[in-house]
């Protein structure tokens, strides 16, 4: 039986995450988590990468090749680390991800964070139904969940809504708008508040959860600790704004105004419907209508939207996370590329 306070670890076992062993530091969000944990002082990274990959790598981290053909290498690589983040692109192979869990089990490794971040219920069984059923992601979520509890490790997920400065620049199907048409779709009347994160608060959130103590001292502390967050997400927000909050934001930034913009309005529910339609109907506009069934469907009316749009139950606080400028991060999003279909 594991050990449910500090008293109780074996002479000589730590109470803090040391070594963090992170796939996907080149990436999107692998990026600003590894600097974030680099910037504490108290961890040492070591990157997993593909034999071969010319991704670019923070510095300061030690750079361990894996081959995926060969599971012995994944294993070595995560031998002796305390805590394994797994940050890979949404279109990478459930079979991956398992395979990471599989290799992790096998190394020892206890603490595991999932590639999921987004949307997550702290009940994760209630992830199979409705909305983190569509499109099977509610079934990928619980399965790697599963699959680390499976290898005896515990999870803890990142929710977050969706990423800030990205859907801000990746094109109308996320969070509608076309910035070198300077055009906007807003859904219903462009006001309905949604939470969204920025890259670095997910880095700042995550190096903040391993700074903790593993456990707490004892049954009558009241100390903050990892293990509050095991086999549960973690839920942060940058910010809680509207469309047409981003806008203003977007025209502040730019020295533009509603006079030199389109502003177009949907009904979400109509949107979210065709765009459904469209991802099983398959072809080639099928990848981008899947974003934008994902990015509609927070918009939709009632109590299933209401509650991933909910404040409530926001770890900010607790982890120490700043309040961040919302122009600074528009300038950020401004500088991003567009998804191209």
């Amino acid at each position: 039986m594991s050990a449910q306070y500090a008293k109780d670890l074996p002479a000589g076992v730590s109470n803090h995450i040391e070594k963090v062993a992170i796939v996907g530091a080149g990436g999107r969000i692998g990026k600003p988590i590894t600097k974030a944990l680099l910037a504490t002082g108290k961890h040492t990274v070591t990157v997993l990468t593909r034999t071969g990959s010319t991704s670019p790598i923070p510095k300061g981290v030690k750079v361990v090749e894996i081959d995926y053909d060969n599971d012995d290498t994944i294993v070595n690589a995560l031998k002796g680390q305390d805590y394994f983040i797994i940050t890979m692109s949404a279109a990478a192979p459930q079979e991956s991800h398992h395979q990471l869990v599989a290799a992790a089990g096998k190394a020892g490794i206890k603490y595991i964070m999932p590639n999921i971040y987004g949307y997550m219920n702290k009940d994760v069984e209630a992830m199979n139904t409705s909305h983190f059923a569509m499109l099977g992601l509610g079934a990928n979520y619980v399965a790697a969940v599963k699959d680390i509890i499976a290898h005896g490790a515990k999870w803890t997920g990142i929710t977050c809504s969706f990423w800030y400065e990205y859907s801000i620049a990746a094109g109308p199907q996320f969070y509608g708008f076309d910035l070198p048409a300077r055009r906007a779709i807003f859904y219903s009347d462009g006001n309905i508040k949604i939470n969204t994160t920025t890259f670095q608060q997910v880095g700042r959130a995550v190096a903040s959860f391993l700074s903790l103590p593993i456990l707490p001292a004892s049954g009558s502390s009241d100390e903050l600790t990892m293990s509050k967050y095991f086999n549960t997400p973690i839920k942060i927000s940058s910010f809680y704004i509207s469309q047409r909050e981003m806008l203003d934001s977007i025209q502040r930034v730019t020295g533009t105004s509603d006079a030199d913009w389109t502003i177009t309005y949907e009904d979400p529910t109509e949107e979210h419907n065709k765009a459904l339609n469209v991802v099983a109907g398959g072809g080639p506009d099928a990848r981008m209508a899947f974003a934008k069934a994902l990015y509609t469907r927070i918009f939709l009316p009632g109590p299933v939207a209401d509650e991933i749009r909910s404040v409530e139950g926001i770890d900010n606080e607790e982890l120490g996370l700043p309040e961040e400028d919302l122009d600074q991060a528009t300038k950020v999003a401004l500088g991003l590329p567009q998804v191209k279909g």
